[in-house]
């Protein structure tokens, strides 16, 4: 029994010796250690005001610890940052894939530590590659420059929209009223022989700032041009209308060139009256017609009359039409009166003319219009007729022709001669100099000014303006409709060759015969 309880308490002195070695070494590693800081609430309150205001403790530009932290380790200045809890997108198929399968291993793995007792947040696991440095935030007395700086993502951390780098558009100024028509100021005259007052005529036209004259008993036969050309004033045209038999009569419009106008055809049907229509505007154009009766009395007026309007008058939204009727509109008892004005309120024209416009006080010259609205109407008295004149004003819109002006550019002019005489003028500069400069800046600046001198008085800028080429012949609608008939015909003649293909080509003649007054008119326009 001895020998058996002999080795338990062999090995029970041996455990006994094992713990008082164990406590010894324990005593030592104590003694040596330093003691654990120890602060009482005076102090930690210390500490906090110090921490708060760290900016205080510069001395010369540099940032020293306070006297409270002196004896605190560097190593235990910086802790762990918090983690942002925002997680980066990322796009595409793979990114997608790669993120489930981070986020089912941070899963599992998460799981297997909380079976153990340990806990790591999922933000710590997203930004298990980044530096060490990024995740410690300063706590006392640090440099900030010692802190590794973490490079910034080119993508932008937050999305939205920043109305800072929105630039506010300046609104257009809203007209206060709405721009006006212009009106077209018209002249009636009774000029009763044209041809010994065209400089009379003139005069009136550009005294009173017409737009369009309308002269009747004009006198003017066929084939005399004289008398027109001396009373056109300059950027004007003129439509004539001359009596074809007999002397007199004959009407004829003077019109400034800027408004488009177009000269109508006459039926030779109408005998009892004499009649210069035209059409103003392209768009929508408006109706003008100048027409003069014989005071001769004409059963036939009245029936030609009513004729004329019912063909023209339904084909226009705007109608104007003056002239000398020699009908007494003011003694509305007589027979004649009574038919003329029932015709015009039949065709829903209007007759502004109230004053008497004869030297023996008859309504004799008339304003009829449909459509438009005749403002500041006045006879005046001419002194070169037995007539007075009528002028008014007129809306007449899209009636002018719109041009489009090509930019004026300053040039020279040089010819052959003024190379030599820049030299002469350069050479007499050379021989009388006031005073040599010594600067270099100051020579030059006066040689440059010289020659711009001489180069002004040789050669002087010249404001010109570019001319706008008309529209070319061959881009007329019926050059293109017979260039597109003819390619049609030989497409249709190289696909079966056939030879009735080769005639459809000469059907084409009537239409070529009407393209080629317009090549004409191209071509002249460009030898101007």
């Amino acid at each position: 029994m001895a020998g058996k309880m002999a080795p338990v308490c062999v090995a029970g002195r041996l455990l006994l010796t094992m713990w008082f070695v164990f406590l010894l070494l324990l005593s030592v590693g104590f003694s040596q250690s330093n003691s654990l800081l120890v602060y009482d609430r005076k102090s930690l309150l210390d500490i906090k005001n110090v921490v708060t205001n760290l900016g205080a403790c510069d001395c010369n530009g540099q940032k020293t610890r306070s006297t409270l932290l002196s004896g605190i380790p560097s190593h235990l200045c910086r802790a762990l940052a918090q983690a942002s809890c925002r997680k980066r997108r990322r796009r595409g198929t793979r990114s997608g894939r790669l993120v489930k399968l981070k986020l089912c291993l941070s899963g599992s793995s998460s799981s297997r530590r909380m079976n153990r007792g340990l806990c790591i947040p999922p933000a710590v696991i997203g930004r298990f590659g980044e530096p060490i440095g990024t995740f410690l935030v300063p706590v006392a007395g640090f440099d900030r420059d010692s802190l590794p700086h973490r490079t910034c993502s080119p993508r932008l951390r937050q999305r939205g929209v920043n109305h800072k780098n929105l630039k506010t558009l300046l609104r257009a100024p809203k007209l206060s009223q709405p721009q006006t028509q212009t009106p077209t100021r018209i002249a009636l005259v009774n000029a009763r022989s044209m041809v010994n007052k065209t400089f009379i005529l003139r005069d009136f036209f550009s005294a009173q700032s017409l737009d369009f004259l309308c002269v009747t008993e004009t006198w003017i036969g066929v084939g005399e041009h004289s008398a027109l050309a001396e009373l056109l004033p300059t950027g004007c045209n003129y439509f004539n209308s001359p009596r074809t038999s007999g002397r007199g009569g004959g009407t004829a419009t003077v019109y400034k060139k800027d408004f488009k106008c177009r000269q109508c055809a006459v039926p030779s049907s109408f005998s009892s009256f004499e009649a210069t229509i035209f059409e103003v505007g392209r768009t929508d154009p408006v109706l003008c017609a100048v027409i003069y009766r014989p005071p001769k009395y004409n059963k036939d007026f009245l029936n030609d009359f009513s004729e004329f309007l019912a063909g023209y008058v339904p084909s226009y939204d705007r109608v104007l039409i003056v002239g000398d009727f020699n009908i007494h509109v003011c003694c509305s008892d007589k027979p004649l009166v009574a038919d003329f004005l029932n015709i015009i309120d039949s065709f829903n024209l209007t007759q502004w003319v109230s004053g008497p416009t004869h030297e023996h006080g008859h309504t004799l010259d008339l304003v009829l219009s449909c459509g438009l609205s005749v403002l500041n109407l006045e006879v005046c008295n001419s002194g070169f007729s037995d007539h007075m004149s009528v002028l008014f004003d007129v809306v007449l819109s899209g009636a002018k022709s719109v041009q489009s002006c090509a930019p004026a550019r300053l040039c020279r002019s040089f010819n052959p001669f003024t190379a030599a005489q820049f030299s002469t003028a350069f050479n007499l500069l050379r021989d009388n100099p006031d005073s040599i400069p010594v600067d270099t800046e100051e020579l030059s600046s006066r040689f440059h000014s010289s020659c711009q001198t001489i180069l002004d008085s040789v050669a002087p800028l010249k404001s010109r303006q570019l001319r706008v080429k008309p529209e070319p012949w061959f881009r007329v609608d019926r050059a293109l409709a017979a260039k597109r008939e003819c390619r049609r015909a030989e497409r249709k003649w190289k696909k079966d060759k056939l030879q009735i293909r080769l005639s459809l080509p000469e059907q084409l003649l009537p239409l070529t015969h009407l393209i080629l007054p317009q090549a004409w008119l191209f071509l002249k326009s460009l030898s101007r």
